[in-house]
């Protein structure tokens, strides 16, 4: 029998169940930990180290739990996880880990460790904000958020002061058992500490605005419409089916100059180009030997995100596509550490994608088979 809570908080719109037991357990004082327990959840895997996967979907049971206990509507409990664009932003559903704890997640979605913006962590000035901080967003695990389009910012990704995170851990709060910290608080363990049994928080305030470099760039204006017009597709008017291909379509052209880089930098200006080129490399050095897996994960640094995404934008829009996609493909083919990679990334969201891109694609693709077992070697296909 679960207990209603004899107070308990409003969730604020677009905010994260993660945020959100972050500022109840804080009006309680009590840890995460406490909190999740007091709804039954400690009797299975959620509440010990608050997984990431709850972010994705939360179980019927659970579900219900938290919300008796919180006094909310089971469907304002759905409110808080990413579900709701399921299928519009096709890393939710790849995401989404069933039953077991959370192995494996998309790439494409920071569950563990979300961009911010300090300024909305600061609150908006009404009381309850005042004492426990504004929200941390959901759209802030989407890497196609990158910017605060209400303080026309870019999102922060790290703590300013300890340069975290490090790894996520599977963990949707860090340090859920600690009932002494603010929300806006990091809540990472400096590197450098001594392995005791029990180490600090950082406990940096986030929302500390003095705290960030003063000549962090600004983004233009042009940057601040694009990001309006990726979080449009997320709700109606846009079709969910629309919506689903164009990001599909938006991480596959990412993908297409990120390993054929540089065959691509005449898509940016100098200094775009300069980040994405430290960004391709680090995503090639990470291909070794047999580790051969598929690498198409987004800068976590807001900047150079944008400058992807933008750049992936102007090569989907050009009138010759069918042309560009060619001329990067045998690029790929040719270049040794990404040689199968951008077909790989193709053949997985084939029918995903939306039908101009697959018609530019598949040509191209259509000539290399996969060969060598395991090692995923591309030799062309001969004809007749």
């Amino acid at each position: 029998m679960i207990r209603p809570l004899p107070r308990s908080l409003s969730p604020i719109p677009d905010e994260s169940l993660a945020s959100y037991v972050l500022r109840l357990a804080h009006r309680l004082h009590i840890s995460p930990t406490h909190l999740l327990g007091m709804a039954g959840w400690t009797q299975g895997t959620y509440a010990h180290h608050l997984t990431a996967k709850l972010l994705v979907n939360i179980p019927q049971a659970q579900k219900d739990s938290f919300a008796q206990l919180t006094r909310l509507a089971p469907e304002e409990v759905t409110e808080l996880t990413l579900s709701q664009w399921r299928d519009r932003y096709p890393p939710i559903a790849r995401s989404n880990p069933g039953t077991g704890p959370l192995s494996w997640s998309d790439p494409w979605i920071f569950l563990n460790s979300p961009r911010f913006c300090p300024a909305c962590l600061a609150g908006d000035g009404t009381p309850a904000q005042q004492l426990h901080g504004g929200p941390w967003r959901k759209m802030w695990y989407l890497p196609i958020a990158f910017t605060c389009t209400v303080h026309q910012e870019f999102l922060m990704h790290g703590c300013a002061y300890c340069d975290q995170p490090g790894g996520g851990l599977g963990r949707m709060v860090q340090r859920a058992n600690d009932h002494t910290l603010h929300p806006a608080q990091c809540r990472w363990t400096p590197d450098g500490q001594v392995q005791k049994r029990k180490t600090r928080a950082c406990g940096h305030c986030l929302d500390n605005l003095a705290s960030w470099d003063p000549d962090r760039p600004q983004p233009t204006s042009d940057m601040l419409n694009f990001q309006r017009s990726l979080l449009t597709r997320l709700a109606p008017p846009a079709t969910a089916k629309d919506a689903s291909e164009y990001f599909t379509d938006l991480r596959l052209a990412a993908a297409l100059i990120t390993t054929t880089w540089p065959q691509g930098q005449h898509l940016f200006d100098a200094e775009a180009a300069s980040r994405i080129d430290v960004h391709s490399r680090k995503l090639q050095t990470e291909i070794t030997g047999r580790q051969r897996r598929v690498r198409d994960t987004p800068p976590h640094d807001s900047i150079t995100c944008a400058d992807l995404l933008i750049g992936a934008e102007r090569a989907l829009n050009r009138n010759g596509f069918p042309e560009l996609v060619a001329d990067f493909s045998q690029a790929a083919f040719r270049s040794r550490p990404s040689r199968a990679s951008w077909s790989r990334i193709f053949d997985r969201d084939r029918d995903d994608c939306s039908e101009r891109l697959r018609h530019a694609a598949t040509p191209v693709t259509r000539a290399f088979r996969r060969v060598g077992g395991c090692r995923g070697t591309q030799v062309p296909l001969r004809d007749g």
